[in-house]
């Protein structure tokens, strides 16, 4: 059996699968993946809030509303790999949907001053396109459901 550092032996955060190997736990899973995505989300609205802001105030009121849509549409993708995390998962592929969805959350959080737009979009698309394709080729979840009617 596989050492576990101190502070995880006999924890509820580190689940024995069947294969012998270690792996977090759903819950442990599914609070990282948050607050990576709060992190990412607070340091890139820290790091760019000193650009120059839009003249406009009617045009910030609508980069401002486009920024929460996609805040929403980053909050449903993540939602989505937190029910992901109920069935086990590689630890690799664990690791790249939570950097998926921090790089997925810096976006909006780029994009509020309005002074970051394009760098913002940039972060959000990437990160949700590499959320999509790794839940298009990760297969873990499907063969947990297809077992679990059958």
């Amino acid at each position: 059996m596989a050492e576990l550092p101190i502070g995880l032996a006999g924890s509820d955060n580190v689940v024995a699968p069947r294969g012998g190997r270690m792996r977090l736990a759903p819950s442990t899973l599914r609070m990282l993946l948050a607050g990576g995505a709060a992190v990412s989300v607070l340091l890139a609205w820290f790091v760019t809030r000193g650009g120059a802001p839009t003249p406009d105030a009617e045009l910030t009121r609508v980069l401002q509303f486009m920024t929460l849509a996609k805040g929403l549409i980053g909050a449903g993708a993540l939602w989505l790999v937190s029910i992901r995390f109920r069935y086990p998962i590689a630890p690799h592929l664990a690791f790249c949907y939570i950097a998926g969805g921090a790089i997925m959350a810096a976006g909006p959080g780029a994009m509020w001053t309005t002074a970051h737009i394009i760098l913002g979009s940039l972060l959000f698309y990437a990160g949700l396109a590499a959320m999509a394709v790794l839940g298009s080729i990760d297969g873990g979840a499907r063969s947990s459901l297809v077992r679990r009617r059958s």
